[in-house]
């Protein structure tokens, strides 16, 4: 189930709001030159250069996507293209990679 984004003008108190439904507990920001496909919950790829992604405690993950740091998308169904293999993953087995 997709959660709703969360919006708020502060990303300050977006953080906080994005807290009400359970603490972070990691962080991974992702930095390419040359770029990353990313996948939604539809198959629509959309090709990122840099992206944040913080894991919630229950399992779910959020974004500001395309650089709008108003507003926390809940990325937990996207998929990643991992370049070393080629193979599409799910945002959590990215996140539980060591490295990235």
């Amino acid at each position: 189930m997709v959660n709703e984004p969360i919006t708020n003008e502060s990303y300050q108190q977006l953080l906080v709001d994005l807290g009400v439904g359970g603490p972070q507990v990691g962080e991974k920001s992702f930095n390419l030159a040359d770029g990353f496909q990313v996948k939604d919950e539809a198959g629509q790829e959309e090709t990122y250069t840099y992206w944040d992604v913080i894991r919630r405690a229950d399992d779910t993950y959020w974004s500001p996507l395309k650089g709008d740091r108003k507003t926390l998308y809940d990325i937990t169904g996207y998929t990643i293209l991992a370049k070393s293999t080629q193979e599409w993953l799910s945002i959590a087995d990215w996140f539980a990679l060591e490295g990235i």
